[in-house]
């Protein structure tokens, strides 16, 4: 044993002047105590920053999380001017990743953690003892998100705890709920009772603040002044020492149940309370070797050294029985999904999205009137001159619209409407007008149309028509407002039913307005996870106005420095992504199986396509095009071939086209 002792000084001396050789090979920099208050201050400072942006993210997270979200898609400068954390945008990112992707309102545990490895760093004292406050922050990082992650799964609607919970705790709440059902708020509040029983000593505590401060102090300062001021505490502590060495000795030596015939060393053991033969004897399979105790009698103040009993089983090797897995088909899954989580709802990406409000158009409508002279005088007009060219008429009624008048005339039996179209002029020439139109016959009636503009037009806003309940309850796909019939009702259509459409006219005739009316009934009506702009300007003015919507709704390429496109080379590649994402769609379409795009979506919310395969909420993409004669003699083919592939197969998949021109031709 003395040789024992010997070697183990002999090892300690080794091992300490191996240390001192290393610390005095490492650079200066390295031990200098400039380094500690610097990395102290830095790691303080980093502390009070964690501190103050966490608070500020509570006021300011959900304002600021959609500019998080759009980081890598946007402008790093201009993001941050958006940004309403204290801190700025550093302090945003990072309570984003510790509070919302992390552990939620638990991350403020980290707080005093860092600040005391920076104090302790910096001043070389230590406030409380570390391992103990670390086993306590982790296990509050994990229980806490997951006891607040449980009443965000379990809530009816949008829970207030879902901002305080973190992914995390939300992911650990969904696994539990997933095993043990609504036990999970009693397993948790076991955990917690469990872990504050195995933490505190109960008997220890008490309301003397003496005491309770030495929980938090290191353990080897308190029993070094209570040993120096009562030495019947060092007898007691030398026992207590002793009881854990056997403790830790017995629990060393414990062994697995076995199920077969085992051989142990010739040792001092007590089964059952009976002492066995010194001898090597058998055991039954019966018997469960953890009750197995080894008594070992040690010397005072010499190491022991405890060797294991080896076991030597022989087993049969037996097949292991084959479990048979209920595989659950998808329709059973899916069902079980929406459920449990309702179904998909793709709004929620920005759920504290706002959609625009009527207060920021005009209120202006001016109504011209028509008046009954003016009916009764242009329909007496219109009956004199079909009467000189002897044309009966058995009637005449007019509808009056906002900007033309519809006269309808039933023309007597035997008359050829060749006859009546043949006096579009004679018509005109009798009223006076700019130019009329005739409709001969109007589809689905037995009458003859005949549209005279009026004299006093009436303007037709754009609030008003936004504003009707048609619109409001429209339930079209993509509805587009195009504003009043010639009877005066509200004219909605969808553009997935059109599916493309083509804005022709002359300068001045309205193009870019009725551009600006589709995309503003749109844009009332859709969110920004439905509905996504491709936006083509050549003249660089016309669509200007809509750089605001540039972070929702309007979608361009990695490189470009504006959403709203005007280069003729950023116009190609566009054009080109686009058959890109088009040939991605139809792929995913065919592997779901579907033939357009509302069936994909139908299936995607009702939680029946896997994500882990690909399978994404697909919005719908509009192309906005002005000017295209502009294009084509600028870039020709390479802007006609893609067009061409995208008129003729996005419709199923969600892109559509709306282009404006001047003077549509074949070429």
């Amino acid at each position: 044993m003395a040789a024992s002792r010997i070697s183990n000084k002999e090892r300690k001396k080794t091992s300490s002047e191996n240390k001192t050789s290393w610390t005095s090979t490492m650079p200066a920099i390295l031990t200098s105590k400039r380094l500690q208050v610097l990395t102290g201050f830095s790691i303080i400072f980093f502390a009070i920053y964690l501190a103050f942006s966490f608070i500020s993210y509570i006021f300011t997270g959900q304002a600021d999380q959609s500019v998080i979200e759009s980081l890598f898609s946007e402008n790093v400068l201009r993001s941050g001017k958006e940004i309403q954390n204290w801190l700025g945008f550093m302090g945003a990112i990072l309570s984003y990743i510790f509070i919302y992707q992390c552990f939620g309102i638990a991350s403020f545990l980290l707080i005093p953690s860092i600040f005391h490895l920076g104090y302790k760093i910096l001043y070389q004292k230590v406030i409380f003892s570390e391992w103990r406050v670390f086993k306590m922050v982790l296990f509050g990082l994990f229980w806490i998100s997951a006891f607040l992650g449980y009443f965000v799964l379990t809530a009816e609607g949008e829970s207030p705890f879902g901002f305080f919970a973190g992914k995390i705790g939300i992911l650990l709440a969904d696994i539990l709920n997933s095993m043990i059902g609504f036990a999970t708020f009693f397993f948790l509040i076991l955990i917690f009772v469990a872990f504050v029983a195995f933490s505190f000593d109960f008997k220890d505590i008490s309301f003397d603040f003496e005491k309770i401060k030495a929980f938090f102090v290191q353990e080897k300062q308190t029993e070094t002044k209570a040993n120096h001021a009562n030495p019947q505490k060092i007898k007691e502590k030398e026992k207590e020492i002793t009881v854990n060495k056997k403790e830790k000795i017995k629990e060393e030596t414990a062994f697995e149940p076995i199920e077969k015939q085992t051989e142990i060393p010739q040792k001092n053991v007590e089964i059952g309370g009976e002492k066995s033969l010194p001898s090597k004897m058998p055991i039954q399979t019966d018997l469960n070797l953890n009750k197995i105790k080894v008594e070992i009698e040690e010397e005072e103040n010499l190491p022991v050294s405890i060797e294991k009993p080896t076991l030597q089983i022989e087993e049969e090797q037996k097949d292991a029985p084959k479990t048979s897995k209920n595989l659950l088909s998808t329709e059973e899954l899916s069902q079980n999904l929406v459920e449990q989580f309702g179904e998909y709802d793709p709004t929620l990406t920005l759920s504290n999205y706002k959609y625009p409000t009527l207060d920021l158009l005009n209120i202006s409508e001016q109504k011209g009137k028509v008046t009954e002279e003016e009916l009764v005088k242009k329909s007496d007009t219109i009956i004199k001159t079909l009467e000189y060219f002897k044309i009966g008429i058995k009637g005449i009624t007019a509808k009056i619209g906002p900007t033309v008048t519809l006269y309808e005339m039933v023309p007597q039996d035997g008359m050829k409407i060749s006859r009546i179209k043949n006096l579009e002029d004679d018509i005109a020439l009798s009223l006076s007008a700019l130019g009329i139109r005739m409709i001969a016959p109007m589809p689905g009636r037995g009458v003859i149309g005949i549209e005279v503009p009026n004299e006093n037009r009436s303007m037709v806003s754009l609030r008003s028509i936004l504003d009707s309940e048609e619109f409001r309850n429209s339930n079209k796909d993509l509805p587009i407002a195009l504003g009043r019939d010639i009877s005066n009702k509200i004219f909605i259509t969808d553009l997935t039913k059109m599916p493309h459409l083509l804005i022709a006219g002359a300068t001045g005739q309205g193009k870019s307005v009725g551009l600006n009316v589709v995309l503003a009934s749109l844009l009332y009506k859709k969110h920004p996870s439905e509905l996504k702009f491709v936006l083509i300007d050549p003249k660089k003015v016309e669509l200007s106005l809509f750089n605001k919507i540039e972070r929702h709704f309007l979608a361009s390429l990695p490189n470009a420095e504006e959403a709203i496109i005007t280069d003729t080379k950023m116009v190609v590649n566009t054009l080109q992504s686009l058959c890109i994402e088009m040939d991605v769609r139809y792929n995913l379409l065919k592997e779901a199986g579907c033939r357009n795009l509302k069936e994909y979506n139908e299936k995607f919310v009702k939680r029946q396509l896997n994500p882990e395969d690909g399978h994404r909420f697909m919005p719908y993409i509009v192309l906005v095009i002005d000017e295209l004669a502009d294009l084509m003699l600028t870039a020709g083919k390479e802007v006609e071939t893609p067009i061409a592939r995208l008129a003729q197969l996005a419709r199923a998949i969600g892109i559509h086209l709306i282009v404006a021109t001047q003077r549509p031709s074949v070429n």
